[in-house]
């Protein structure tokens, strides 16, 4: 008798399936975005993004909180399924807030080079991360008209 073989799980694509920006995605597409990925944990405290810093990567958390703040002013509370990080990636350009660990964390992290792989290979996900960014822009353009 010939062995079944048995596809092996792969724990990156598990957690994937739990993150609403890759929400209806087929293992296929996890499939590739998990070769994209890093999978990294943080601590409580930790600073993850310095307003002002040049952008390198894109986060999604898996599991966790982080606030985003500027100034010392805190704008959002961000949590499982949220990401963070894309818009500086986007336009080459500086970070536009300071992203601190609330909580300990595990992210999933992407380079500029995978997030743009990301894009060209998941449409899907960029048409997803494209309207996020621009819902946020009007929230911080809300905000800084009420101050």
């Amino acid at each position: 008798m010939i062995p079944v073989l048995r596809r092996l799980r792969d724990p990156k694509i598990d957690v994937l399936r739990g993150v609403t920006l890759f929400r209806d995605l087929d293992r296929a597409h996890l499939k590739r975005i998990a070769a994209l990925a890093d999978m990294t944990d943080v601590e409580a405290g930790r600073h993850l993004v310095h307003r002002g810093a040049r952008g390198l990567e894109f986060f999604v958390i898996v599991d966790g909180v982080a606030t985003v703040s500027i100034d010392g002013h805190e704008l959002a509370t961000l949590r499982n399924g949220d990401f963070f990080g894309e818009m500086s990636i986007l336009e080459n350009g500086p970070r536009t807030a300071d992203v601190i660990a609330q909580s300990d964390m595990r992210l999933l992290v992407l380079d500029r080079r995978s997030f743009a792989s990301l894009l060209d290979q998941e449409p899907v996900v960029g048409g997803r991360i494209l309207r996020a960014v621009s819902k946020r822009l009007g929230e911080l353009e809300s905000h800084w008209q009420a101050a």
